[in-house]
This record gives C-alpha cells, sequence and structure tokens, in this order.
C-alpha cells in the first residue's frame, strides 16, 4: 500500500535520518515521578565548539546520545562498526520505516555470511527500493529482510487513517565483548537521512530488560498481524522505560499530553525538538506545553517542518519562543524528543524521551518507539543537541 498523499509530501520533504544520541505491562505513567535512585550512567555529548563531537563513534558501545548532522554519517558508522565487531552466533535486529541505504546493506549481507543472524524489517514504502530488494535477496535463513505494509502490530487503517511501520531501531545480541545493544533512533537507513537531516540516537549498552522487550515485539511485528493490545509501556529498570504504538483504540488518552500535565510546573525546564507537528493532536499537545508555561515551567521548542497553523497559533499566544529548524529540504531536523528537568522534595530530576514518534495523529496508529531515560547526564547531553541544532 502506498501512502497517503499527506505520507508523500513527507517521503519527499522530511523522510529519512540517523543518529546516535548516546516489567509489568501497564499504561504509559500520567505523572513524572521521582525516578529510582540506580540510574545509566550516559556519556554526554560533548560541546558545540569541542571537536571531539564531531569524531566517528568510538569502536567499542557505550551508553550515550549520539547527534548525527547532514553529511556526517555518525549513525551509519556507528551501525557499521557494530556489525562488523558482531560475532558469529550473535543476533542483529533492526527497524525503520525507510529504507534505500546500499552501503548498510553491502555491512549487513557481510555480516550474515560470518555467521550472525541478520533480522530486518521495514515498512511498506520501501518494498521497492533497490537496497532492500538486493538484501531480502541476498540473506539466507535464518537471516531475513522483511516488508511491513501497515502497521506490523495494528493494521492497515487507524481511526480512518493508514497507519504504517515507523519504529527506528537496532539491536545486538553482543558487539565485541558487550552485550545487549540497544539503539533508538530518529534515523531512517536513507540518504535522505545521512545527507540532509539531524537525527539523534541513543545507544544503551549491557541492558537485558530493555533488549528483550524490544525483541519481544520486534517478533510480533515480525508476524505482521495485529494485536488485540499493542500499547505497550515497560519501566525496564535502571530509570529506562520504553512505550509501543499503536494505541489501544482512538479514544485512549495522549500518553504526551499525559506526560506532559504529569510534570509539576513551577522551576520546570521542558526542551521540545519535533518535526512533525501538527493537526487536533499536535494542537492539544501545543495546549499541554503552554498550561506548563502557565504553570511557572520555562518551555523552549525547536520545530522543523510540518508544523501546522494551529500549533503555532497556540505556542505563540502562549509565549513559547520557537526556533525554526527547517532550513531547506537538503537540510532541516528530523529530532523528536523532550528533554524536562524539574523539582522534587528529594531534590532536582531528569528525563528525556526520544524515538521515532511525530506529534500528529496517524501516529497514533503506526508502530512506533519511545525511550525514556533518566537522569541528569542524559538531559544534560540533550540540552547540547538542542543548543547545537538551535545555532545551526
Amino acid at each position: 500500500m502506498m501512502p497517503r498523499p499527506g505520507w508523500r509530501i513527507l517521503v519527499s520533504s522530511l523522510v529519512m535520518s540517523v543518529l546516535a544520541v548516546g516489567a509489568a505491562l501497564a499504561p504509559a505513567p500520567a505523572s513524572a515521578p521521582a525516578p529510582g535512585p540506580a540510574t545509566l550512567a550516559v556519556a554526554a555529548v560533548p560541546s558545540h565548539s569541542d571537536p571531539v563531537a564531531r569524531a566517528s563513534p568510538p569502536r567499542w558501545p557505550l551508553t550515550r546520545a549520539l547527534l548525527d548532522e547532514p553529511g556526517r554519517l555518525r549513525i551509519r558508522a556507528l551501525l557499521v562498526r557494530h556489525l562488523r565487531a558482531s560475532p558469529p552466533g550473535s543476533v542483529v535486529q533492526g527497524v525503520v520505516w525507510a529504507y534505500d541505504s546500499q552501503a548498510l546493506t553491502s555491512a549487513l549481507v557481510r555480516t550474515a555470511r560470518s555467521g550472525v543472524r541478520v533480522r530486518v524489517l521495514v515498512g511498506g514504502i520501501s518494498c521497492g527500493e533497490p537496497a532492500f530488494v538486493r538484501l531480502r535477496r541476498t540473506l539466507r535463513p535464518p537471516s531475513y529482510a522483511g516488508c511491513v505494509r501497515g502497521s506490523a502490530r495494528g493494521g492497515a487503517v487507524f481511526d480512518g487513517a493508514e497507519a504504517n511501520l515507523h519504529q527506528k531501531s537496532w539491536t545486538f545480541s553482543r558487539v565485541g565483548r558487550a552485550r545487549w545493544v540497544s539503539v533508538v533512533t530518529t534515523a531512517n537507513a536513507t540518504e535522505v537521512a545521512e545527507r540532509h537531516q539531524y537525527n539523534d540516537a541513543y545507544e544503551v549498552v549491557g541492558h537485558r530488560e530493555l533488549y528483550r522487550r524490544l525483541g519481544q515485539v520486534f517478533e510480533q511485528q515480525a508476524r505482521d498481524r495485529a494485536v488485540a493490545h499493542p500499547f505497550r509501556h515497560y519501566e525496564v529498570g535502571r530509570g529506562v522505560a520504553v512505550t509501543f504504538l499503536p494505541w489501544n483504540s482512538p479514544g485512549q488518552a495522549d500518553p504526551v499530553v499525559e506526560r506532559i500535565r504529569g510534570l509539576p510546573g513551577a522551576s520546570t525546564t521542558i526542551l521540545v525538538a519535533q518535526s512533525n507537528w501538527q493537526d487536533q493532536r499536535g494542537v492539544a499537545i501545543a495546549r499541554a506545553l503552554v498550561g506548563q508555561r502557565r504553570a511557572g515551567a520555562t518551555v523552549r521548542v525547536l520545530a522543523s517542518q510540518p508544523l501546522g497553523r494551529g500549533v503555532r497559533a497556540v505556542l505563540r499566544a502562549g509565549g513559547i519562543p520557537v526556533s525554526n529548524t527547517w532550513w531547506g529540504p537538503h537540510r532541516y531536523s528530523h529530532l523528536k524528543f523532550m528533554a524536562v528537568r524539574y523539582a522534587t522534595p528529594a531534590g532536582p530530576r531528569s528525563r528525556v524521551w526520544t524515538g521515532s514518534e511525530n506529534w500528529w495523529s496517524p501516529s497514533r496508529g503506526h508502530d512506533e518507539l519511545v525511550l525514556r531515560v533518566d537522569g541528569g547526564p542524559a538531559f544534560a547531553a540533550y540540552q547540547r543537541i538542542f543548543r547545537i541544532v538551535r545555532s545551526a
């Protein structure tokens, strides 16, 4: 199924980016409770002036946030290095909406031929792309490449709109001596992502429960059949949580709105970067942010395109500064994060949410992935990313 006209616009204008920024089942929490004492140790992204910020990824995996900038190819370099370091008998699994990277296809094929099980799922938009066709024809069992038409876990249509597999993530059972490496990113495996977009990736190393939950959902996605309750939120420990869409129904409370409303307001800092923020859902999210500003929060926004008129009007009327991060079809932000810092009786707390979800109504029906990481280092990394992109 080809995308609706609205999706065609996205395909031509904001399709892809790559960037590494680096268990009980329950509904997404409505509030922002203080995270537990044990959180991930995060290597923050260096400052904009530091040349290390533009260096290639380190040889061995590291829990950290990574910013990719147009033409820097940092996310592709990260993935290719991990593929080369994956030992025989290990497992690599990737999920992306759009895929046209011949370089990544070559790396995946080489890795599979070395004895690694390689499994890749892509959205229906890429079924006929030459790079994906080559990958699909070349991989041999137990490796495979699959094309998902519609939403893998929620069907082809949601609330009257076309649904898609829109998640972007990669997992590696082993990279060198490291185990359970998970990369959640905004970047598709495309030239557009590599050449024209700002993307982020968050890499988490040695977190078995996060790796396990991503693998569980991958198995559902590979079956490409609707499940009864596709929305899942898992608190996986060490200050990390993961949320999988689509929603269970159109009437479900919006987890993004609930997330924002659950913040304390006064003395809170909220940094937002979005690349597709529009329609009635987008307006509701904007109003929630304005509510926090009126309660005393400092709110700052980086907005790429499309940005709906209604969303822009609500933010402007609410006194929230919006910085443009769309400089044309060959240079723009594809980031989708919210970083917050707030006060509690026990002291300051911080959280970052990043992943594939756009802030508009069709995302409710897509397979999306949102990673939450708690702690000051994660906030500091995304605060730096915010400043770098704002000043680009």
